[in-house]
Protein backbone atom coordinates (compact mmCIF):
# COMPACT_ATOMS: atom_id res chain seq x y z
CA UNK A 1 0.00 0.00 0.00
CA UNK A 2 1.50 3.59 -1.20
CA UNK A 3 1.98 5.69 1.66
CA UNK A 4 1.01 9.27 1.68
CA UNK A 5 3.95 11.65 1.33
CA UNK A 6 3.70 13.32 5.45
CA UNK A 7 3.83 9.43 6.40
CA UNK A 8 6.82 8.75 4.70
CA UNK A 9 8.75 12.07 5.37
CA UNK A 10 7.96 11.41 9.30
CA UNK A 11 9.43 7.59 8.59
CA UNK A 12 12.64 8.71 6.74
CA UNK A 13 13.19 11.65 9.65
CA UNK A 14 12.69 8.47 12.10
CA UNK A 15 15.01 5.89 10.10
CA UNK A 16 17.65 8.16 9.74
CA UNK A 17 17.36 9.65 13.32
CA UNK A 18 17.26 13.49 12.53
CA UNK A 19 15.79 16.44 14.07
CA UNK A 20 13.85 18.86 11.74
CA UNK A 21 16.16 21.40 12.12
CA UNK A 22 19.04 19.12 10.69
CA UNK A 23 16.72 17.70 7.91
CA UNK A 24 16.24 21.44 7.03
CA UNK A 25 20.07 22.64 7.44
CA UNK A 26 21.03 19.06 5.12
CA UNK A 27 18.63 20.10 2.24
CA UNK A 28 19.83 23.28 2.35
CA UNK A 29 23.50 22.23 2.17
CA UNK A 30 23.31 20.09 -0.59
CA UNK A 31 20.55 21.68 -3.06
CA UNK A 32 20.14 25.60 -2.11
CA UNK A 33 18.19 26.50 -4.56
CA UNK A 34 15.55 23.99 -4.34
CA UNK A 35 15.62 24.47 -0.67
CA UNK A 36 16.45 28.00 0.25
CA UNK A 37 12.69 28.81 1.40
CA UNK A 38 12.55 26.17 3.47
CA UNK A 39 11.40 26.95 7.47
CA UNK A 40 10.42 24.83 10.31
CA UNK A 41 6.56 26.43 9.65
CA UNK A 42 7.07 24.51 5.94
CA UNK A 43 8.40 21.55 7.11
CA UNK A 44 5.82 21.32 10.18
CA UNK A 45 2.61 21.63 7.04
CA UNK A 46 4.58 18.48 5.46
CA UNK A 47 4.68 16.77 8.26
CA UNK A 48 1.00 17.46 9.10
CA UNK A 49 -0.26 16.84 5.64
CA UNK A 50 -1.44 20.34 5.52
CA UNK A 51 0.33 20.74 1.95
CA UNK A 52 2.79 18.68 0.33
CA UNK A 53 5.98 19.37 -2.15
CA UNK A 54 6.19 19.34 -5.94
CA UNK A 55 7.11 15.79 -6.43
CA UNK A 56 11.04 16.68 -7.40
CA UNK A 57 11.41 17.87 -4.01
CA UNK A 58 10.15 15.06 -2.34
CA UNK A 59 12.54 13.11 -4.93
CA UNK A 60 15.58 15.31 -3.61
CA UNK A 61 14.56 14.67 0.08
CA UNK A 62 14.88 11.13 -0.56
CA UNK A 63 17.94 11.62 -2.10
CA UNK A 64 20.09 13.54 0.80
CA UNK A 65 18.35 11.02 3.26
CA UNK A 66 19.50 8.26 1.59
CA UNK A 67 16.57 6.45 1.08
CA UNK A 68 16.47 4.05 -2.61
CA UNK A 69 15.31 6.11 -4.96
CA UNK A 70 14.05 3.50 -7.00
CA UNK A 71 11.96 1.89 -4.14
CA UNK A 72 10.38 5.39 -3.45
CA UNK A 73 8.98 5.46 -6.94
CA UNK A 74 7.54 1.81 -6.88
CA UNK A 75 5.68 2.74 -4.25
CA UNK A 76 4.11 6.21 -5.27
CA UNK A 77 0.49 6.00 -6.53
CA UNK A 78 0.29 8.04 -9.46
CA UNK A 79 -3.28 7.54 -10.26
CA UNK A 80 -3.57 11.19 -8.55
CA UNK A 81 -0.36 13.00 -10.55
CA UNK A 82 -1.92 14.31 -13.72
CA UNK A 83 0.28 16.19 -16.14
CA UNK A 84 -1.21 19.59 -17.10
CA UNK A 85 -3.42 19.27 -20.58
CA UNK A 86 -1.08 21.69 -22.05
CA UNK A 87 1.54 18.85 -22.50
CA UNK A 88 -1.16 16.81 -24.90
CA UNK A 89 -0.26 19.01 -28.13
CA UNK A 90 3.47 18.91 -27.82
CA UNK A 91 3.22 15.43 -26.94
CA UNK A 92 1.17 14.55 -30.18
CA UNK A 93 3.66 16.67 -31.93
CA UNK A 94 6.74 14.49 -30.77
CA UNK A 95 4.81 11.39 -31.83
CA UNK A 96 3.64 12.34 -35.09
CA UNK A 97 6.97 13.34 -35.87
CA UNK A 98 8.46 10.29 -34.54
CA UNK A 99 5.72 7.93 -35.67
CA UNK A 100 5.56 9.42 -39.57
CA UNK A 101 9.18 9.89 -40.40
CA UNK A 102 11.95 7.79 -40.22
CA UNK A 103 10.28 4.41 -39.32
CA UNK A 104 7.38 4.46 -42.57
CA UNK A 105 10.46 5.33 -45.05
CA UNK A 106 12.96 2.45 -43.98
CA UNK A 107 13.31 -0.39 -46.14
CA UNK A 108 14.10 -2.26 -42.45
CA UNK A 109 11.56 -4.28 -40.67
CA UNK A 110 10.97 -2.05 -37.62
CA UNK A 111 9.46 -3.91 -34.64
CA UNK A 112 7.44 -2.11 -32.04
CA UNK A 113 9.19 -4.41 -29.27
CA UNK A 114 12.88 -4.38 -29.16
CA UNK A 115 15.75 -5.66 -26.94
CA UNK A 116 18.05 -3.05 -25.47
CA UNK A 117 21.62 -3.90 -24.17
CA UNK A 118 23.41 -1.10 -21.71
CA UNK A 119 26.96 -1.66 -21.57
CA UNK A 120 30.20 0.15 -20.84
CA UNK A 121 32.23 0.45 -23.58
CA UNK A 122 36.16 1.44 -24.41
CA UNK A 123 37.21 3.77 -26.98
CA UNK A 124 37.51 0.60 -29.12
CA UNK A 125 34.49 -0.52 -28.88
CA UNK A 126 32.86 2.79 -29.30
CA UNK A 127 34.35 3.85 -32.48
CA UNK A 128 33.68 0.08 -34.13
CA UNK A 129 29.44 0.67 -33.46
CA UNK A 130 29.15 4.20 -33.35
CA UNK A 131 31.97 5.60 -34.96
CA UNK A 132 30.74 5.53 -38.46
CA UNK A 133 27.17 7.14 -37.79
CA UNK A 134 29.19 10.08 -35.52
CA UNK A 135 31.38 10.87 -38.52
CA UNK A 136 28.46 11.65 -40.59
CA UNK A 137 26.91 14.40 -38.44
CA UNK A 138 29.21 17.58 -39.38
CA UNK A 139 27.81 19.62 -36.91
CA UNK A 140 29.99 17.80 -34.12
CA UNK A 141 33.03 17.08 -36.36
CA UNK A 142 35.23 19.30 -34.33
CA UNK A 143 33.80 18.10 -31.28
CA UNK A 144 33.87 14.18 -31.89
CA UNK A 145 37.27 15.04 -33.46
CA UNK A 146 38.46 16.60 -29.90
CA UNK A 147 36.88 13.89 -28.00
CA UNK A 148 38.52 11.00 -29.95
CA UNK A 149 41.71 12.45 -29.69
CA UNK A 150 41.98 11.38 -26.12
CA UNK A 151 41.15 7.78 -27.29
CA UNK A 152 41.19 5.54 -23.71
CA UNK A 153 41.36 8.42 -21.58
CA UNK A 154 37.36 8.21 -22.36
CA UNK A 155 34.91 5.69 -20.65
CA UNK A 156 31.96 5.20 -22.73
CA UNK A 157 28.26 3.89 -21.58
CA UNK A 158 26.21 2.69 -24.72
CA UNK A 159 22.27 1.69 -25.06
CA UNK A 160 21.36 -0.03 -28.09
CA UNK A 161 18.19 -1.48 -29.12
CA UNK A 162 18.13 -4.73 -31.40
CA UNK A 163 15.68 -6.52 -33.38
CA UNK A 164 15.41 -10.37 -33.21
CA UNK A 165 18.46 -10.85 -35.54
CA UNK A 166 20.48 -8.93 -33.54
CA UNK A 167 20.37 -5.85 -36.00
CA UNK A 168 20.68 -2.28 -34.21
CA UNK A 169 18.02 -0.38 -34.30
CA UNK A 170 18.38 2.60 -32.32
CA UNK A 171 20.98 3.87 -29.70
CA UNK A 172 22.46 6.32 -27.34
CA UNK A 173 25.77 6.90 -26.09
CA UNK A 174 26.89 8.64 -23.04
CA UNK A 175 30.17 9.83 -20.89
CA UNK A 176 29.55 9.12 -17.31
CA UNK A 177 32.44 11.29 -16.10
CA UNK A 178 32.94 14.09 -18.20
CA UNK A 179 35.78 16.36 -16.39
CA UNK A 180 37.87 16.29 -19.07
CA UNK A 181 35.83 17.68 -21.54
CA UNK A 182 35.74 20.99 -19.91
CA UNK A 183 39.61 21.74 -21.75
CA UNK A 184 37.77 20.95 -25.31
CA UNK A 185 36.86 24.52 -27.01
CA UNK A 186 34.46 23.15 -29.09
CA UNK A 187 32.09 21.89 -25.96
CA UNK A 188 30.87 24.52 -22.87
CA UNK A 189 32.93 25.05 -19.88
CA UNK A 190 30.53 23.52 -16.54
CA UNK A 191 31.16 25.56 -13.55
CA UNK A 192 33.58 22.98 -11.34
CA UNK A 193 30.93 22.52 -8.59
CA UNK A 194 28.75 21.32 -10.83
CA UNK A 195 31.19 19.41 -13.28
CA UNK A 196 31.40 15.98 -11.21
CA UNK A 197 27.89 16.01 -10.62
CA UNK A 198 26.99 15.99 -14.55
CA UNK A 199 27.10 13.18 -17.50
CA UNK A 200 27.03 13.52 -21.18
CA UNK A 201 24.63 11.87 -23.76
CA UNK A 202 25.82 12.10 -26.99
CA UNK A 203 23.00 12.37 -30.43
CA UNK A 204 21.10 9.06 -30.95
CA UNK A 205 19.12 7.39 -32.96
CA UNK A 206 15.40 5.74 -33.29
CA UNK A 207 12.49 5.14 -35.46
CA UNK A 208 9.79 5.98 -33.67
CA UNK A 209 8.04 7.00 -30.65
CA UNK A 210 7.92 3.74 -28.72
CA UNK A 211 11.92 3.48 -29.38
CA UNK A 212 12.60 7.14 -28.09
CA UNK A 213 10.91 6.51 -25.11
CA UNK A 214 12.31 3.16 -24.50
CA UNK A 215 16.23 4.73 -25.02
CA UNK A 216 14.63 7.09 -22.08
CA UNK A 217 13.41 4.59 -19.49
CA UNK A 218 16.34 2.54 -19.75
CA UNK A 219 18.56 5.27 -18.88
CA UNK A 220 16.65 6.72 -16.20
CA UNK A 221 16.50 3.31 -14.61
CA UNK A 222 20.30 2.85 -15.44
CA UNK A 223 20.48 6.14 -13.38
CA UNK A 224 18.30 4.99 -10.30
CA UNK A 225 20.56 1.84 -10.26
CA UNK A 226 24.26 3.32 -10.36
CA UNK A 227 24.40 6.72 -10.36
CA UNK A 228 21.61 8.74 -8.94
CA UNK A 229 23.67 9.55 -5.57
CA UNK A 230 26.12 11.34 -7.83
CA UNK A 231 25.12 12.60 -10.96
CA UNK A 232 22.44 15.69 -11.10
CA UNK A 233 22.54 16.88 -14.48
CA UNK A 234 22.45 15.52 -18.35
CA UNK A 235 24.21 17.84 -20.85
CA UNK A 236 22.63 16.00 -24.22
CA UNK A 237 23.02 16.79 -27.68
CA UNK A 238 20.03 16.42 -29.65
CA UNK A 239 19.51 17.39 -33.26
CA UNK A 240 17.23 20.22 -34.49
CA UNK A 241 14.07 18.47 -34.70
CA UNK A 242 11.21 21.16 -33.73
CA UNK A 243 9.03 18.76 -31.95
CA UNK A 244 11.83 16.83 -30.36
CA UNK A 245 13.53 20.60 -28.85
CA UNK A 246 10.20 21.94 -28.02
CA UNK A 247 9.32 18.63 -26.13
CA UNK A 248 12.50 18.84 -24.20
CA UNK A 249 11.93 22.73 -23.60
CA UNK A 250 8.53 22.36 -22.82
CA UNK A 251 8.09 19.42 -21.05
CA UNK A 252 11.42 19.02 -19.10
CA UNK A 253 12.45 22.59 -18.90
CA UNK A 254 15.86 21.80 -20.48
CA UNK A 255 17.98 24.72 -20.59
CA UNK A 256 19.48 25.81 -24.28
CA UNK A 257 23.58 25.40 -23.41
CA UNK A 258 24.73 25.93 -27.13
CA UNK A 259 24.12 25.26 -31.15
CA UNK A 260 26.50 23.56 -33.45
CA UNK A 261 25.11 24.63 -37.04
CA UNK A 262 26.15 22.20 -39.88
CA UNK A 263 29.58 22.80 -41.21
CA UNK A 264 28.68 20.31 -45.05
CA UNK A 265 26.09 21.94 -47.45
CA UNK A 266 24.61 18.62 -47.38
CA UNK A 267 23.77 18.93 -43.92
CA UNK A 268 20.34 20.89 -43.57
CA UNK A 269 20.27 20.50 -39.18
CA UNK A 270 22.46 21.90 -36.70
CA UNK A 271 22.34 20.14 -33.02
CA UNK A 272 21.70 21.71 -29.76
CA UNK A 273 23.38 20.54 -26.10
CA UNK A 274 20.78 20.93 -23.66
CA UNK A 275 20.37 20.78 -20.03
CA UNK A 276 18.49 18.87 -18.14
CA UNK A 277 18.14 18.49 -14.29
CA UNK A 278 17.76 14.80 -14.07
CA UNK A 279 15.34 14.57 -10.86
CA UNK A 280 13.38 17.11 -12.32
CA UNK A 281 12.73 15.10 -16.04
CA UNK A 282 12.10 11.95 -13.98
CA UNK A 283 9.44 13.79 -11.48
CA UNK A 284 7.87 14.71 -14.53
CA UNK A 285 4.03 12.45 -15.02
CA UNK A 286 5.11 11.94 -18.99
CA UNK A 287 7.53 9.44 -17.80
CA UNK A 288 7.44 8.59 -14.19
CA UNK A 289 4.45 5.95 -15.46
CA UNK A 290 6.85 4.63 -18.07
CA UNK A 291 9.42 4.61 -15.55
CA UNK A 292 7.51 3.09 -12.71
CA UNK A 293 6.03 0.21 -15.05
CA UNK A 294 9.86 -0.79 -16.10
CA UNK A 295 10.97 -0.85 -12.41
CA UNK A 296 7.67 -2.87 -11.22
CA UNK A 297 8.93 -5.53 -14.29
CA UNK A 298 12.32 -5.61 -13.24
CA UNK A 299 11.14 -6.60 -9.88
CA UNK A 300 9.60 -9.56 -11.42
CA UNK A 301 12.04 -10.30 -13.72
CA UNK A 302 13.53 -13.86 -14.00
CA UNK A 303 17.39 -12.84 -15.68
CA UNK A 304 17.33 -16.35 -17.16
CA UNK A 305 13.89 -16.44 -18.65
CA UNK A 306 13.67 -13.05 -19.57
CA UNK A 307 16.24 -11.17 -22.79
CA UNK A 308 14.28 -7.71 -23.07
CA UNK A 309 16.86 -5.94 -21.63
CA UNK A 310 19.89 -6.64 -19.34
CA UNK A 311 18.99 -4.25 -16.45
CA UNK A 312 17.89 -7.15 -14.14
CA UNK A 313 21.73 -8.31 -14.40
CA UNK A 314 23.05 -4.46 -13.95
CA UNK A 315 21.08 -4.26 -10.93
CA UNK A 316 22.46 -7.41 -9.48
CA UNK A 317 26.21 -6.64 -9.96
CA UNK A 318 25.44 -3.03 -8.49
CA UNK A 319 23.28 -4.31 -5.41
CA UNK A 320 26.69 -6.87 -5.30
CA UNK A 321 29.27 -4.41 -5.80
CA UNK A 322 27.27 -2.35 -2.65
CA UNK A 323 27.60 -5.22 -0.45
CA UNK A 324 31.35 -5.71 -0.67
CA UNK A 325 31.98 -2.09 -0.36
CA UNK A 326 29.84 -1.70 2.80
CA UNK A 327 31.86 -5.35 4.02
Amino acid sequence: MALEFKDSLSLWIETKGISRKELIALLQNKYYEEFKGLDAITLSRWLNGKSTPPLYKQFYIAKCLGICLKEHIRSLDLSKIKYPTKYDATLYNLTKALDFSLSVLSYRYVPKYVKSEISRDSYQEHVERFGEFYGNVSPLKNFKSALYEMKSSIDYNSIVLKNENDEILGHWSGIVDIEKLNDIPSFINIPQNEVDRSCLVSLGYYVNSEHYFELIVQAICLYLMDYCKVKDFIYFFNIDCRPIIEFCKFIFNAEEMKYYPPLDDKDKMGVYLLKFNIIKSIANPILLNKIQNKLNCLEMCDPNECKKCNLKEIELRVSNTHKISIE
